[in-house]
């Protein structure tokens, strides 16, 4: 049953709630590729500090996180650190700065590794990372009592896009510097099946318009981040379909279109499923 509406639900918590998300789910998530293509616009002039860009980049993002967290549930300033340093939120930037910092230290040993173990190795520390953004992400809009399952479809998503990430991206040959390694029917399949998820959340659940009353409006972050990324992971599968047909597409950014419009196509997709998949299992649709 759809509740009402709760005159003390302060609206403004959405904003920096779902700026967290982003920071989390896309920035940190995506802060390796956003590092590379840096480097490459600048003729990878900077390529062996690539690890410490990223690292620095990580921080600042896991910093910034905190901010918002101060944001979202404000307290004194010495009470919010001795909280903040103790809680989760240490526990998931402890384990960041760890597993950065033990990736910098082996990074020759990992480069003489064959193929087959630079990707077991790049899938263990995608998980990792993973884990730390999953207790940050709790840490800095779920930390009250109450359920937070509703934060499952971004983790699986961010799971199954850092897989993909892992053993696609070798396959995808930057130094090349054409596109094309990706099918143009992932992209065709992926502008329908996203277009109907897109409406199975949006429609026929009701879920964005159910939790628009949520009593909790962190609540509404999920489904309005969901809608979101899915809309933008349709508009660049269908600007793939559009360049299809335009023969052979090279140069730096037709490589890394084609890259971003395929680990933000499937990312929204499985958020997108796993959204839906989480509502017809659980009733937390209707608790909110």
């Amino acid at each position: 049953m759809q509740g009402a509406p709760d005159d003390n639900v302060r609206p403004t918590l959405v904003w920096p709630s779902l700026a967290a998300v982003f920071a989390l789910v896309i920035a940190f998530t995506f802060s390796d590729d956003i590092v590379e293509f840096v480097l490459d616009l600048t003729g990878d002039r900077f390529t062996g500090a690539r690890p410490w860009l990223v690292f620095v980049a990580d921080c600042v993002l896991v910093i910034a996180t905190a901010a918002l967290k101060w944001r979202i549930s404000p307290a004194p300033a010495q009470v919010f650190l001795r909280s903040l340093v103790s809680g989760w939120w240490g526990v998931g930037a402890a384990v960041v700065v760890a597993a950065h910092l033990a990736l910098i230290a082996t990074n020759e040993h990992r480069a003489s590794l064959g193929a087959t173990a630079t990707i077991w190795v790049s899938v263990l520390g995608s998980l990792v990372f993973v884990a730390a953004m999953g207790v940050l992400l709790v840490s800095s809009i779920a930390e009250q009592p109450g359920s937070r399952t509703w934060l499952i479809p971004l983790i699986v998503g961010t799971v199954v896009v850092q897989l993909a990430s892992a053993l696609w991206y070798p396959v995808i040959d930057v130094q090349k510097g054409c596109a094309g390694d990706i099918s143009s029917a992932y992209f065709s399949d992926m502008t329908n099946i996203i277009a109907v998820v897109l409406l199975t959340v949006g429609v026929e659940l009701a879920y964005v318009r159910r939790v628009a009353n949520a009593a909790d409006p962190r609540h509404r972050v999920v489904p309005i981040f969901t809608v979101l990324w899915l809309c933008v992971g349709e508009v660049l599968a269908f600007t793939m379909l559009v360049k299809a047909d335009m023969g052979p597409r090279c140069g730096l950014a037709a490589v890394w279109h084609e890259y971003s419009a395929f680990v933000v196509s499937a990312q929204a997709l499985v958020i997108g499923l796993t959204t839906v998949l989480w509502l017809l299992v659980t009733d937390e649709g209707n608790k909110i």
